[in-house]
C-alpha cells in the first residue's frame, strides 16, 4: 500500500473512525473530505473496508444533485464520508453547501499531519497554516515535537518555531534570546530564519512584550544598547545621561535585569555577555560618561567594566593621598575592594583590588604607636602589627600577577617607603629599646622552652609540625584556614625564638633538653642539645628518642611520597612525631624573591598535610611552629644601611648577627650576652642591629634574618585538633552561585557549585532542586544534580540547570515561593530560599 502525502491509508482510516465514532443520543454523522490533488482516490476500495461505522460516496463533477438526494432522502440512517477528489467548489457553485455547515471536514495534508502527530486541536490550524514552509522538513519537525510543549497555542507554537530555528532546548523566551545574540548582531542567521519562516514580527513583539524594545527599523545592536542602559540605571538608582534617555525602558527593567543577571552568572554564557556588554561601552563611551557620577552610585553597577575602571581610579587616588578612611556610606575602602572583586567584571580586576586592599593595610599603619614592655609590644604584634607584616606580602603577591605600569610602580614606592620607613623604622627601635631593657626574654614564651611547656606531659600521639622561616603572620594565615576548616578546631599562641634567630640554634632549641648551649666559636661553632650536634635530622632524631623513646623525626617531603599503609606502619606506637618543612628558608636564601609565595606554599602544603595525616595516619593532634622568622624588603638594602663588620676569624658574621666574644661597638648596634638569653656559662656575644640594618657580610639582601625584630624572633605556635568522627561519611556541599530573590520568567537558569572535590573522605552526593509553594506544593518541573567532580579547580564543579514552571498554575505574587534542594539520600534539604514569583498576567494557558 502506498503513502499519500504525509498521512498513510490506515492513519486516514483511524481518524476516520475516531470521527465517526457514535455516542448515546447522537445522530448520523456525514464527513467531507476536500482532497484537492486526489492523493487517496486510488485507494477508495481499501479504504472502504477500513471503515467501521461508514460509507463512501464519491463526488464526481456531476452527481452533486444525485448525492444530496441520497444522504437527505433515501439514506438518512447511515454514516457518510464523502470524498471530493478535487478542490472545495465556491459556495455558489456547490450544491452540497448547506449540508457542509452541519457537517464534519476531514484534511489528510502535511499540516493535518503534523497537528495529528502533536495532537493540536483544529482550533490551531490558522497558525500552523501561517507557517506552512516550516512544516516541509521533517528535522524541523522532529525538533519541533522534542520541545514537549505542553500547550499549543498562537504564542506557544511561533515561540517553537522560534526556538527551532534558534537552536534553543525549550520555548522560554530568554534561551531563545541568548541563542539569537549569540551570533553576530549585524548579519544574524537566526533573523534570517525567521523572516524567511515567518516568525520575525513575532520574534520582535516578543522583545517588545519582553524588554519594552519598540524602535523602527529593530536592530539587535541597538537592542543590546538599550538592555544595558537600562539596567544600568536600574543598578545605580540615578537618571542616565540626557543622551540615553531614550534607550532606557525602566517598565521592563525587571525582565532586562533578570535576562542579563542570568547571563553574567552562566559560566556558558560569560563570554556572550562581556561581549554583548563591550559592544553596548563602545557606542555609550560610560567612561567618559560615568566619570563625575558620585562613587556610592558606580559601587551598585555592574553593567559594564568600565565602572570597575572607575572605582579603582577613585581607590587610587585616596591611596596615593595616603587616606585609608574614608567610607561611602557604610563601606569602608577595604569593603569596596572586597565587595567589588567578587562582581562580574571585579573579577577581571580581582588582581588590583587584592593590591589596593593590601596596600590599605601598609599605608595605614602610620596610625600606630610602639612603645611599651617587651611582652606588651610582643603581645601587640601577636593581635595587631603582624598584618602589617602579612599586608605587605599581599602587596607584593598581587603586585607581581599584574602588568607594571606607572601608576602601579607609584603606588608600589609609596607602599614600599611606609613599610620601611613609618613601620619598620619606627618599630625596630622601639621594640630594641624594650628588649634591651628587659635584659633577657624572661617571661615571653621562648621557644627553647617548648617541649617542657606544651610537650613534656602530653599522652596524646602528637605530631610537630616545624617549618623552616614560617613567620608569625603566615602561621597566623595558617590559623584562619583552619578556623573555616569544620573538621578542626585551632588555637592559636605566639612564641619568642632563640637570639640570634636561625636555624639550626632555631632547631635545637625546639628539641627536648636541658642544657642548650653554641660550643667552640667561629666556623667550628656547634649548637647542642644536651651535648648532641643538631645538625642533621639523624642526630635531632637522636635527641628526641632520649627524651621520649617512642618518637620519629622526619622531612615533610618524605612522608608525601608514603602511602596510607605506610604512614599508619611508620607512626604504629609512636607517641611523638617531629616533621620538618623547607619551603620558606629554601625560597629565601636561593630565590629570595620567591619567598612571599613560598610562605602561601608553606600554609598550604601544611594545611592539606594535617588534612591528610589525620585521614590516612591516625594522627589527630598537631602543633604547627618555626625556628625562626626573617626580615623581607623588596627594593634590599642600601649602603646606607649596611654596617661595617668584624673579620676575625673568631666571629660569625652575618647579616643581622655577629657572634663574637666581644660586642660590636658601632653606632646602631645592640649587643646581649647569650647566657643570659640561652642560660648556661657562655661567654659569648650576640651583637644585632638597633634598627632596620644589616651587617656587611655575604647573603641576600632582600631576604634577612638572624637579627632581633619581631619578624625574626615573633614565631607561630597553632595547635590543632582534627575530628575523628564523620571523616569517611561527609557528602560533597553544593552552593547556590545564581543570586535570586525574584523570578519574572517561567524558565529559569541556575548555576550551582560543588563546595570541594569529592575524594576518600568527601563522597559524591546528588541533589533534587526545584521550586515550591508556601503550601509545600512542587510548581515547577525538577532537575538533579549530581555532585561528583573530583577536580580542584572550580570552575570545572560548576553545574547549571533550568527548571520550568508550571502551566495552567496562578502565581501569586504577593506570596512567598521557595527555591528547594534536596539530598536525595537523605531527603534533607540544604536550601529552602524564599523568592517572589511575578510573571506577565496569564492566560489561560499560562502565558
Amino acid at each position: 500500500m502506498a503513502v499519500k502525502s504525509d498521512l498513510s491509508l490506515a492513519q486516514a482510516a483511524d481518524k476516520l473512525n475516531d470521527l465517526f465514532h457514535i455516542e448515546p443520543g447522537e445522530g448520523r454523522k456525514l464527513v467531507f473530505w476536500f482532497d484537492s490533488k486526489g492523493d487517496f482516490a486510488s485507494d477508495l476500495d481499501e479504504l472502504s473496508g477500513l471503515l467501521t461505522n461508514a460509507k463512501v460516496r464519491i463526488l464526481t463533477g456531476t452527481n452533486q444533485f444525485a448525492t444530496k438526494v441520497l444522504l437527505e432522502r433515501n439514506d438518512r440512517e447511515s454514516n457518510y464520508l464523502i470524498y471530493v477528489p478535487f478542490p472545495r467548489p465556491a459556495a455558489a457553485e456547490n450544491h452540497l453547501e448547506d449540508m457542509i455547515l452541519y457537517s464534519t471536514l476531514f484534511q489528510a495534508d502535511r499540516i493535518s499531519t503534523v497537528m495529528l502527530e502533536l495532537g493540536m486541536d483544529e482550533g490551531c490550524r490558522s497558525v500552523m497554516e501561517a507557517h506552512g514552509d516550516f512544516w516541509n522538513n521533517g528535522e524541523r519537525r522532529r525538533k519541533f515535537n522534542h520541545l514537549d510543549i505542553e500547550t499549543y497555542n498562537a504564542v506557544t507554537i511561533p515561540m517553537g518555531i522560534l526556538a527551532v530555528l534558534a537552536g534553543a532546548a525549550t520555548i522560554s523566551f530568554e534561551e531563545i534570546m541568548r541563542s539569537v545574540l549569540s551570533s553576530s548582531l549585524t548579519e544574524n542567521p537566526c533573523l534570517s530564519l525567521f523572516e524567511k519562516y515567518g516568525v520575525l514580527d513575532f520574534f520582535w513583539s516578543q522583545v517588545e512584550k519582553y524588554f519594552g524594545y519598540n524602535k523602527t527599523p529593530s536592530s539587535l545592536t541597538q537592542l543590546v544598547i538599550s538592555l544595558f542602559v537600562t539596567a544600568a540605571e536600574k543598578e545605580m538608582e540615578r537618571p542616565v545621561p540626557d543622551g540615553w534617555k531614550t534607550l532606557s525602558y525602566p517598565k521592563k527593567s525587571g525582565n532586562i535585569l533578570s535576562f542579563l543577571d542570568n547571563l553574567r552568572h552562566n559560566e556558558k554564557y560569560r563570554e556572550l555577555y562581556d561581549g554583548l556588554s563591550e559592544t553596548a561601552a563602545e557606542a555609550l563611551s560610560p567612561f567618559s560618561a560615568f566619570a563625575s557620577w558620585p562613587v556610592e552610585c558606580l559601587l551598585k553597577a555592574e553593567a559594564f567594566k568600565d565602572v570597575d575602571r572607575l572605582i579603582l581610579e577613585w581607590l587610587y587616588g585616596r591611596l596615593m593621598a595616603e587616606d585609608v578612611t574614608e567610607k561611602v556610606g557604610n563601606l569602608s575602602m577595604a569593603d569596596i575592594c572586597e565587595l567589588r572583586s567578587r562582581t562580574h567584571f571585579g573579577r577581571t580586576y580581582a588582581g588590583e583590588y587584592a593590591l589596593f586592599r593590601a596596600a590599605m593595610v601598609v599605608i595605614g599603619s602610620m596610625k600606630y604607636h610602639f612603645s611599651g614592655s617587651l611582652p606588651a609590644m610582643k603581645k601587640e604584634y601577636s593581635e595587631s602589627w603582624y598584618t602589617v607584616d602579612r599586608g605587605y606580602r599581599d602587596f607584593y603577591l598581587a603586585y607581581d600577577g599584574l602588568e607594571a605600569d606607572e601608576k602601579l610602580e607609584k603606588l608600589r614606592q609609596l607602599v614600599e617607603n611606609i613599610y620601611t620607613n613609618e613601620y619598620m623604622g619606627h618599630l625596630l627601635p622601639a621594640w630594641n629599646e624594650a628588649l634591651l631593657s628587659a635584659g633577657n626574654f624572661s617571661g615571653m614564651n621562648e621557644g627553647k622552652d617548648f617541649f617542657k611547656t606544651y610537650l613534656a606531659e602530653e599522652k596524646e600521639k602528637t605530631m610537630v609540625i616545624i617549618s623552616d622561616g614560617l613567620r608569625y603572620e603566615a602561621g597566623r594565615e595558617l590559623y584562619d584556614r583552619l578556623l573555616m576548616d569544620e573538621k578542626a578546631s585551632a588555637e592559636m599562641d605566639a612564641m619568642t625564638a632563640a637570639l640570634p634567630s636561625y636555624t639550626r640554634l632555631g632547631m635545637a632549641a625546639l628539641l627536648p633538653h636541658d642544657r642548650l648551649e653554641l660550643k667552640g666559636c667561629g666556623k667550628n661553632m656547634q649548637e647542642q642539645a644536651d651535648g648532641t650536634y643538631c645538625v642533621s635530622l639523624a642526630f635531632r632524631s637522636r635527641v628526641l628518642s632520649l627524651h621520649v623513646p617512642q618518637s620519629g623525626a622526619y622531612q615533610m617531603a618524605d612522608l608525601h611520597k608514603m602511602k596510607k599503609e605506610e604512614l599508619r606502619n611508620a607512626f604504629n606506637g609512636k607517641q611523638l612525631i617531629y616533621v620538618y618543612q623547607d619551603q620558606v628558608d629554601e625560597a629565601g636564601e636561593n630565590k629570595p624573591d620567591d619567598v612571599l609565595s613560598a610562605c602561601e606554599r608553606a600554609v598550604e602544603e601544611i594545611y592539606t598535610f594535617i588534612r591528610r595525616m589525620s585521614g590516612s595516619a591516625n594522627v589527630h593532634k598537631f602543633m604547627v611552629t618555626a625556628d625562626h622568622g626573617f626580615l623581607y624588603k623588596r627594593d634590599g638594602f642600601s649602603e646606607s644601611e649596611k654596617i661595617e663588620s668584624l673579620s676575625d676569624e673568631e666571629s660569625v658574621v652575618k647579616r643581622r648577627y655577629i657572634l663574637a666574644k666581644k660586642p660590636v661597638l658601632r653606632d646602631g648596634v645592640c649587643h646581649m650576652a647569650m647566657k643570659d638569653i640561652l642560660g648556661g656559662s657562655d661567654d659569648k656575644i650576640v651583637s644585632f642591629p638597633y634598627g632596620l640594618h644589616v651587617f656587611k657580610a655575604s647573603g641576600s639582601l632582600s631576604y634577612v634574618h638572624g637579627g632581633s625584630s619581631p619578624q625574626e624572633l615573633i614565631i607561630p605556635l597553632v595547635t590543632v585538633k582534627m575530628e575523628r568522627a564523620h571523616v569517611d561519611t561527609k557528602t560533597a556541599g553544593l552552593t547556590l552561585l545564581t543570586p535570586i530573590s525574584r523570578v519574572t520568567s517561567k524558565f529559569v537558569s541556575l548555576e550551582f557549585l560543588q563546595s570541594e572535590p569529592v575524594t576518600a573522605e568527601t563522597k559524591a552526593a546528588e541533589y533534587l532542586v526545584y521550586f515550591l509553594s508556601s503550601e509545600n506544593e512542587k510548581v515547577s518541573t525538577d532537575a538533579k544534580i549530581t555532585a561528583d567532580s573530583e577536580s580542584e579547580e572550580p570552575d570545572k564543579r560548576r553545574r547549571s540547570v533550568t527548571l520550568r514552571l508550571k502551566d495552567n498554575y496562578y502565581f501569586d505574587r504577593d506570596k512567598t515561593y521557595y527555591l528547594e534542594v534536596v539530598d536525595t539520600r537523605t531527603g534533607v534539604a540544604i536550601l529552602h530560599q524564599p523568592l517572589s514569583i511575578e510573571l506577565a498576567i496569564q492566560n489561560r494557558f499560562g502565558f
